[in-house]
């Protein structure tokens, strides 16, 4: 009879084996998914252009595509700058508007007041990854806004300040980009 039992246990599981294998199995552990990180994307700092200032104050600057030896500094060696202006100053876009670079009006005046005209100087954007793109094509240079954010354009002058201890004037403007308004929402003053 033992022997009888062993044979039906062997021929059960024979046939048994074939069935478990199609059983769905237990889920496998996998690895957690990591989270999207919270908080602001990365920041990228880029250089985009040369500028020379203008003859005259207020006028636009001359743009040319950045080239990482530098500016041709030409009569301008030995010249201090005193303070310069920048303007529009903030830079407010609005979600999906353009902001020509040739409408950017810097002014660097040297230490007798006067405007010193072709002053160089680099343009570079601090802004965070996917805020802004940039069009530095030959018939338009441009920043256009990609989403909101706050972002910076500095303007870093290449000759140095009128103190005599060699440091250079590194100046800021604030780039703005907003949703546009919508018609339904009005603003109250605080």
């Amino acid at each position: 009879m033992d022997f009888l039992r062993k044979v039906f246990i062997l021929t059960a599981m024979a046939f048994a084996a074939p069935l478990c294998a199609q059983l769905p199995q237990p889920a496998q552990p996998q690895a957690l998914q990591q989270p999207t990180p919270y908080g602001p994307p990365p920041i990228s700092i880029t250089d985009i252009a040369l500028a020379y200032t203008g003859e005259e104050e207020g006028m636009q600057v001359q743009i040319e595509a950045w080239d990482p030896a530098g500016p041709t500094m030409g009569g301008m060696l030995g010249a201090r700058i005193d303070y310069f202006l920048v303007e529009p100053a903030p830079i407010v876009l609005e979600n999906g508007e353009r902001f020509e670079l040739d409408d950017l009006r810097i002014t660097a005046f040297g230490l007798d007041g006067d405007v010193l005209a072709g002053a160089p100087l680099k343009l570079s954007l601090e802004a965070p990854e996917g805020m802004l793109s940039l069009d530095l094509a030959v018939e338009s240079r441009s920043l256009f806004a990609l989403g909101p954010g706050i972002a910076r354009l500095w303007v870093d002058a290449l000759l140095p300040r009128g103190t005599g201890t060699g440091e250079h004037y590194r100046l800021p403007v604030v780039i703005l980009v907003h949703e546009p308004a919508s018609p339904t929402l009005t603003r109250r003053p605080l």
